[in-house]
């Protein structure tokens, strides 16, 4: 089996991971780069930036600015990697706040990302937003609004959508453990069930909705042992295993393409830092902090690559480099990007045929 990809970078606002390289971007928001670890990797599948022939770099972006939403660490992005690289091209996707490696797999390119949170006009929102509230429709991503889970009738209608036209193509939400109590996640997956669309919900079980730990949230073991009741099949899958999501998020998906229906795929992972950056998660017992950052998902692959495709410490060295000289190219031209002009800000607010002439609205 080929290596697609192997050590990348995460990148996270405010956010400290690991090795922190400080650097100061714009407005005094400051960035911190974690160095030497990896986001896209995956194996046999050519995600992110390619480095040399067997490994690839990636960049993640989190954000603790403005709205103060705050991203789970780096063993969060497991998971997000792993489904949106087992996403097909026509495949479309409503990733939330904690997934920013499904937009970069999906091909965003980090400094357009540095650019949205500088609020500048390159930025995917054009400087109407410094946050994470984005997606690039030609990239088959539907940008996300606050209120979870809010996108998953969204994404269930472009399903809907899918079975209507007989297109072979299947649809991708994303929603939290806490947000699978509201009633938006039970009716889409009650009509996704209902009509056998072609659909993945993916829950990010990250083990606290805020406060509140998981077996205060529902009676089951699992969110997934619910789907049975839906009508369609629930996975639960190690979210810090990249390799174990990815085969799991492939078969569903494939299986959702030749009309099997939806899964309700569970990704089990922890929130490594608060809800937001007001909330120092003291709630939380400092020994399952422990215990789950032995489950990095960057380390957990890093060892993978070394003891099954032989990358050495040269190689993985040389990729640090890379990726510094990739993120330091991805500031300057986000930093050069020009400020929104005020007399745009109306643009956009209303579809024109011209928007929707995408490959993923036809």
């Amino acid at each position: 089996m080929a290596v697609g990809v192997g050590v990348g970078v995460t990148v996270g606002v405010g956010v400290k991971v690991g090795v922190i390289v400080g650097v100061t971007v714009g407005v005094g928001v400051t960035v911190g780069v974690t160095v030497g670890v990896a986001v896209a990797v995956i194996v046999g599948v050519g995600v992110g930036a390619s480095v040399g022939t067997r490994v690839g770099a990636s960049v993640g972006v989190g954000s603790s600015v403005g709205t103060g939403v705050s991203v789970a660490r780096a063993i969060s992005l497991g998971a997000a990697v792993g489904v949106a690289t087992a996403m097909g091209p026509e495949d479309v996707g409503a990733p939330l706040h904690r997934d920013m490696g499904v937009h970069i797999v999906r091909g965003v390119e980090p400094w357009r990302i540095f650019a949205q949170y500088m609020a500048r006009q390159d930025g995917p929102t054009h400087g109407r937003d410094g946050n994470v509230h984005m997606a690039d429709a030609q990239l088959g991503l539907i940008a996300m609004v606050s209120h979870l889970p809010a996108m998953l009738p969204v994404a269930t209608g472009a399903a809907l959508a899918f079975r209507i036209r007989e297109e072979r193509r299947v649809a991708l939400g994303w929603f939290g453990e806490g947000a699978s109590a509201r009633g938006d996640a039970h009716e889409s997956m009650t009509f996704a069930g209902t009509r056998k669309l072609p659909m993945i919900f993916v829950c990010d079980n990250n083990q606290w909705a805020y406060s509140t730990p998981s077996h205060l949230e529902f009676a089951t073991e699992h969110v997934a042992d619910r789907a049975q009741a839906y009508g369609f099949e629930g996975v639960v899958v190690d979210g810090t295993d990249v390799l174990a999501v990815y085969r799991e998020a492939k078969r569903a998906i494939e299986k959702a393409r030749d009309g099997g229906g939806p899964t309700l795929l569970e990704c089990v992972t922890l929130r490594m830092e608060g809800h937001a950056v007001h909330d120092d998660a003291s709630y939380v017992p400092k020994v399952m902090f422990e215990r789950w950052a032995e489950s990095d998902p960057i380390e957990r692959y890093r060892t993978w690559l070394h003891t099954n495709a032989e990358m050495t410490d040269e190689e993985e060295g040389t990729i640090i480099e890379q990726v510094k000289h990739l993120l330091g190219e991805a500031l300057r031209q986000a930093e050069e990007s020009p400020q929104p002009d005020p007399a745009d800000l109306l643009h956009g607010v209303y579809a024109t045929p011209e928007d929707l002439d995408t490959p993923h609205h036809k």
